[in-house]
């Protein structure tokens, strides 16, 4: 049986080399394609009986891939076109140009109505229609593909380029769902309330955008908005930066549902970077100017007046769940923590062993019991609150930093910055999923009350939502 196997082959092989083989549904029929140099692809049709190979039918001009469930269909390509053939006549049933560049790989899905595809020189893993070839889902890829692998179902799929790098990704666990909210992003977008709502502030006004109907509606008129209760109660806003004696300062509008006029605060500087953060209630702000230490305001005070000033210069800072406690890291990797209350300064936790490096973001888990801090070499740390033990340092040469957001299941981890936004398990010190950025940098992650949701917003404004089942 060897040796009639190896002598069919051997006849196969005159005609070009064997690039690409592969068993029908049944395992009764081999599937061959050879690359004819200038003369393009072959690809054959055997029958397998008592070990014995027979040749039942060619298809000139492409290279197989897959056969469908059913065994009535086959895939093929041609460079970058894409075409199904019937597996019991080898006429072509449907093609189309697909890609300017070749195609490495095209499978059938588990349901046969639609197709995995890797193309090298576009960057992209796709799922298409059968019917149509058109794309529902396309995940973008940083490098040029050199080889992929699949598991049917999109349980995982397996990325090889030509730098060494191999990468996982789980679209069973994380689904394309982008949607243009047509609305210029101020840097600021959130989810709001148990619904998968965003909030998104811009230069004109306030909007509530849907990202399941793509509908967007007006929400308030606040311009330039900044911050916002997790509720979306209380928003803060910049009036006006206006020059004073030579000096740049702004006005910062409190808006509460409740109210027709916003309270007014005006501070003696500009924000640096992004410095201000507001309480989940809307109780608690903090807002920094370069060079200055925090200002911390009680709202709920008639005070215009900062309540206490913190001796912290930080990139930015975030409360606790609870209100109780700030934080934020500064340079040398030290995350400085206050009392709210008191204006206490508490225990820090430890450094990243990187002096140079500067705390770039700080989240609390749902719960409070973990802090994680990101800095500017790409490096993520996890403590734990009440012990200030690190629960985890994640890194995976993403980039700088800028924002993090946990997950209400208080074990996942979301992070975004220069580089490719990531989702980890940090109790196990996992990346579980790489997503690539819908922009040059992403400066805010938020993810929704029920976990199923991650949004990211852009230096270009762009507001992007990927659907995490």
């Amino acid at each position: 049986n060897i040796e009639n196997m190896a002598r069919a082959s051997s006849e196969a092989a005159e005609q070009g080399p064997i690039l690409r083989m592969f068993w029908s549904q049944d395992s009764k029929r081999l599937y061959t394609s050879t690359d004819w140099g200038n003369q393009g692809k072959h690809s054959t049709q055997w029958s397998v009986v008592d070990g014995r190979l027979k040749k039942i039918r060619e298809f000139n001009g492409c290279s197989l891939t897959d056969e469908s469930r059913d065994g009535q269909s086959i895939l093929g390509m041609n460079w970058g076109e894409l075409l199904i053939a019937s597996a019991e006549t080898a006429v072509v049933q449907h093609s189309q140009p697909i890609s300017s560049g070749p195609l490495l790989s095209v499978r059938f899905d588990r349901d046969d109505d639609t197709l995995l595809l890797a193309s090298r020189n576009d960057r992209e893993l796709r799922i298409l229609s059968r019917q149509t070839f058109e794309p529902q889902q396309v995940y973008e890829v940083k490098k040029s593909l050199s080889a992929v692998a699949f598991v049917i179902g999109r349980q995982r799929w397996a990325t090889g380029d030509a730098s060494g790098e191999i990468r996982l990704w789980s679209p069973s666990a994380s689904r394309d769902a982008i949607f243009d909210s047509q609305v210029d992003v101020d840097c600021v977008a959130k989810f709001i309330g148990d619904e998968t709502k965003v909030l998104l502030g811009s230069h004109e006004m306030t909007h509530l955008w849907n990202p399941t109907t793509k509908q967007t509606e007006p929400f308030h008129d606040a311009k330039n908005l900044k911050a916002t209760s997790l509720d979306g109660s209380v928003l803060v806003n910049i009036e006006s930066a206006v020059s004073s004696n030579d000096s740049l300062k702004a006005t910062l509008q409190i808006w509460r549902s409740a109210s027709s006029e916003p309270r007014l605060i005006k501070l003696p500087y500009v924000l640096y970077e992004q410095c201000l953060a507001l309480s989940a209630s809307g109780r608690w702000l903090a807002t920094r100017g370069d060079g200055r230490l925090i200002d911390l305001f009680d709202l709920n005070s008639a005070s215009d007046k900062p309540l206490h000033q913190l001796d912290a210069m930080c990139f930015s800072f975030c409360f606790s769940p609870d209100e109780k406690i700030i934080v934020g890291g500064v340079q040398g990797g030290e995350v400085r923590c206050f009392d709210v209350e008191s204006g206490m300064r508490l225990p820090n936790y430890a450094d990243w062993q990187s002096f140079w490096a500067w705390g770039l973001s700080s989240a609390f888990s749902p719960d409070g019991r973990c802090v994680a801090s990101g800095n500017e070499s790409g490096a993520i740390n996890v403590w734990d609150r009440e012990s200030s033990t690190l629960v985890s340092s994640l890194s995976g040469g993403q980039g700088e930093v800028l924002c993090l957001a946990f997950f209400p299941d208080n074990r996942r981890l979301v992070s975004g910055g220069t580089g490719d936004i990531r989702i980890w398990d940090y109790q196990a010190g996992q990346e579980l999923i790489s997503m690539s950025s819908p922009g040059i940098q992403v400066e805010q992650l938020s993810v929704s009350v029920g976990g199923d949701a991650v949004l990211a917003v852009t230096t270009k404004g762009q507001a992007r939502v990927w659907i995490v089942e």
